[in-house]
Protein backbone atom coordinates (compact mmCIF):
# COMPACT_ATOMS: atom_id res chain seq x y z
CA UNK A 1 0.00 0.00 0.00
CA UNK A 2 1.37 3.28 -1.19
CA UNK A 3 1.42 6.50 1.41
CA UNK A 4 -0.77 9.16 0.75
CA UNK A 5 1.60 11.88 -0.66
CA UNK A 6 2.96 9.07 -2.98
CA UNK A 7 -0.46 8.61 -4.06
CA UNK A 8 -1.76 12.26 -4.28
CA UNK A 9 1.70 12.99 -6.37
CA UNK A 10 0.56 10.13 -8.81
CA UNK A 11 -2.95 11.44 -9.41
CA UNK A 12 -1.08 15.15 -10.30
CA UNK A 13 1.16 13.26 -12.42
CA UNK A 14 -1.78 11.38 -14.07
CA UNK A 15 -3.36 14.44 -14.49
CA UNK A 16 -0.11 15.86 -15.83
CA UNK A 17 0.05 13.28 -18.59
CA UNK A 18 -3.55 13.27 -19.37
CA UNK A 19 -3.65 17.07 -19.95
CA UNK A 20 -0.90 16.35 -22.42
CA UNK A 21 1.94 18.31 -20.13
CA UNK A 22 3.88 15.60 -19.65
CA UNK A 23 5.13 12.07 -21.72
CA UNK A 24 6.48 9.07 -20.82
CA UNK A 25 8.93 6.83 -22.35
CA UNK A 26 8.17 2.86 -22.49
CA UNK A 27 10.63 0.16 -21.74
CA UNK A 28 8.89 -2.65 -23.34
CA UNK A 29 11.79 -5.23 -21.91
CA UNK A 30 10.67 -4.02 -18.18
CA UNK A 31 7.40 -3.38 -18.76
CA UNK A 32 8.11 -0.14 -17.39
CA UNK A 33 7.11 3.94 -18.12
CA UNK A 34 9.39 6.68 -16.87
CA UNK A 35 9.80 10.05 -16.68
CA UNK A 36 12.08 13.19 -16.01
CA UNK A 37 11.13 15.50 -13.67
CA UNK A 38 13.30 19.15 -12.32
CA UNK A 39 13.87 17.35 -9.24
CA UNK A 40 13.49 13.71 -9.94
CA UNK A 41 13.05 10.99 -11.95
CA UNK A 42 9.87 8.28 -11.72
CA UNK A 43 9.51 4.99 -12.80
CA UNK A 44 6.67 2.42 -12.86
CA UNK A 45 7.28 -0.94 -13.12
CA UNK A 46 4.47 -4.15 -13.62
CA UNK A 47 4.90 -7.04 -12.79
CA UNK A 48 3.39 -10.17 -12.25
CA UNK A 49 4.11 -12.11 -8.80
CA UNK A 50 4.34 -15.76 -9.14
CA UNK A 51 4.65 -16.04 -5.43
CA UNK A 52 1.29 -13.46 -4.89
CA UNK A 53 -0.69 -15.07 -8.05
CA UNK A 54 -1.73 -11.06 -8.39
CA UNK A 55 -0.32 -8.15 -10.65
CA UNK A 56 1.80 -5.41 -8.81
CA UNK A 57 3.51 -2.46 -9.35
CA UNK A 58 7.04 -0.96 -8.45
CA UNK A 59 7.32 3.14 -8.27
CA UNK A 60 10.65 4.32 -8.02
CA UNK A 61 11.24 7.60 -7.22
CA UNK A 62 15.39 8.78 -7.82
CA UNK A 63 16.28 12.34 -6.23
CA UNK A 64 18.45 13.96 -9.18
CA UNK A 65 20.75 16.11 -6.32
CA UNK A 66 21.50 12.95 -4.35
CA UNK A 67 20.54 9.74 -6.73
CA UNK A 68 18.90 8.33 -3.96
CA UNK A 69 16.28 5.51 -5.22
CA UNK A 70 12.75 5.77 -3.14
CA UNK A 71 11.11 2.16 -3.54
CA UNK A 72 7.21 1.67 -3.60
CA UNK A 73 5.13 -1.24 -3.72
CA UNK A 74 1.21 -1.89 -4.80
CA UNK A 75 -0.58 -4.94 -5.82
CA UNK A 76 -4.13 -5.99 -7.07
CA UNK A 77 -4.98 -6.20 -3.51
CA UNK A 78 -4.49 -2.70 -2.81
CA UNK A 79 -6.79 0.10 -2.67
CA UNK A 80 -3.95 2.37 -4.46
CA UNK A 81 -3.80 -0.02 -7.02
CA UNK A 82 -5.83 1.39 -9.66
CA UNK A 83 -3.99 4.85 -8.79
CA UNK A 84 -0.96 3.08 -10.44
CA UNK A 85 -2.64 1.22 -13.09
CA UNK A 86 -4.13 4.02 -14.70
CA UNK A 87 -1.50 6.10 -14.48
CA UNK A 88 0.84 3.36 -16.44
CA UNK A 89 -1.96 2.96 -18.76
CA UNK A 90 -1.95 7.30 -19.47
CA UNK A 91 2.08 7.44 -19.50
CA UNK A 92 1.92 4.14 -22.18
CA UNK A 93 -0.62 6.22 -23.88
CA UNK A 94 1.45 9.36 -24.26
CA UNK A 95 3.96 7.68 -25.87
CA UNK A 96 1.81 7.01 -28.59
CA UNK A 97 -0.29 10.44 -28.58
CA UNK A 98 0.96 11.78 -31.99
CA UNK A 99 -0.31 9.02 -33.52
CA UNK A 100 -3.99 9.37 -32.56
CA UNK A 101 -4.13 12.38 -34.40
CA UNK A 102 -7.21 11.10 -36.74
CA UNK A 103 -7.20 14.47 -38.75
Amino acid sequence: MLPCSVSNMLIRLREKTESGDMTWDFDEMESAVQAELPKFGIQLRYNYSLTEHVPEFRVVFTRKLTGKDYYFWTDERCGDYQVVRRLYDCALASELEADFDVD
